[in-house]
């Protein structure tokens, strides 16, 4: 359990050098002008891959491709269209794209910037909105944030992440076999669809942190309790507070999303995107259940360390105080003054042994009785 827990240390202070090390990199475009696209954030993926889908309701058609300019194509295609961009590191990709696009400068600039707050932007001809991903590692309880941005226009829908792990296969799976509504209906159908993976991602990620929160909650009677079980409450407070950090600012966006009006969000897909915002609550109050968890758990530990703290201290001051008075006639007759009584008598020695047995089973008697020990 030992090395178990040097690794979880080493990889967390990794994470803490990854982090310092894009605050020093975001510091940098101070020195740019406003709305210049420059890359914040850890390299995850060795090249861009762009991967483009367009769909109709008895049609579809996908290809990947490894430049920006032969899937622009695409855009004058009938149908919807989704461009999804994995790799944000190059930002020229990113740009070309964005400019087929009529993107704000503001808009290019949040989609390479890693480790932004959630959020929505609205402009004429399009919604753009930065939303969380998580992926946690069982083994080490650490927790990632991923960041995956939306841009919804009239007939496309484009997505860029800079991990892989942010998969987003089950979707394409859908509308390659023609599985439920979705290429019956828009691109906002589309965008709820993406928005349903995430939550959906959050809620597996929320029931394997709860099982490890059970696992330590069965464990909180056992009198075996370690530094090994204090690191592991410690990691999932942590990780519940980063859930809770990047759940609590989505409930409002998907407010935002929802009252876009027909514009953006056609009639029959409103009642699917209300049913995000309930997702989303639902995720925040199980949340807050498993920090209550996990503090009621850190409390008997600390509990049960007091008492098992108090049980060592009371069997030491027992046995301590059996063992004075021998202590203290042993101590008397070992002063070697000359005229000290009982010291010429013949059975002196036998009798303060005697003596101090008796004492001792007495005050062990007494103590065995009040049930001290």
């Amino acid at each position: 359990m030992t090395g178990l827990l040097k690794r979880k240390v080493r990889k967390k202070e990794a994470v803490t050098r990854k982090k310092v090390k894009i605050l020093e990199k975001r510091s940098q475009t101070k020195e740019l002008v406003p709305g210049t696209a420059f890359y914040v954030g850890e390299i995850k993926t060795e090249r861009v891959k762009i991967e483009e889908i367009c769909y109709g309701e008895t049609w579809y058609e996908e290809k990947e491709f490894d430049s920006a300019k032969d899937c622009i194509s695409f855009k004058e295609r009938k149908g919807i269209t989704w461009i999804n961009i994995e790799g944000l590191h190059d930002v020229s990709y990113i740009a070309q794209i964005c400019n087929h696009y009529n993107l704000h400068n503001l808009t290019v600039e949040d989609i390479v910037i890693m480790g932004q707050r959630p959020k929505i932007d609205i402009f004429e001809d399009y919604v753009f909105m930065v939303l969380p991903m998580h992926i946690y590692d069982k083994e080490y309880f650490a927790l990632d944030l991923e960041q995956i941005s939306i841009i919804l226009g009239k007939d496309y829908v484009l997505t860029f992440k800079e991990s892989a792990k942010c998969s987003l296969n089950g979707i394409r799976r859908h509308i390659r076999e023609n599985m439920g509504k979705i290429r019956k209906m828009g691109a906002d159908y589309l965008v709820y669809y993406i928005i349903d993976t995430i939550l959906d991602n959050d809620f597996k990620v929320l029931e394997d942190i709860s099982e490890e929160v059970e696992a330590v909650e069965e464990a909180a009677s056992d009198a075996n309790w370690n530094e090994a079980m204090l690191k592991k409450i410690h990691y999932l407070k942590r990780n519940l507070i980063i859930l809770r950090k990047s759940l609590w600012p989505l409930r409002e966006i998907l407010k935002h999303f929802e009252q876009l009006g027909t514009l953006f969000i056609k009639e029959v897909t409103t009642v699917y995107i209300k049913d995000l915002s309930d997702l989303c609550i639902q995720l925040v109050e199980n949340i807050e259940m498993l920090r209550d968890m996990v503090s009621d758990v850190h409390e008997i530990y600390l509990a049960s360390s007091n008492n098992r703290l108090n049980e060592i201290m009371k069997f030491l001051t027992i046995y301590a105080s059996i063992f004075i008075p021998p202590t203290l006639i042993a101590s008397i007759y070992g002063m070697n003054f000359e005229y000290m009584p009982e010291l010429q008598w013949k059975h002196g020695y036998s009798f303060v042994l005697l003596f101090m047995i008796f004492i001792v089973s007495g005050l062990f008697i007494f103590f065995k009785k009040k049930k001290w020990m």
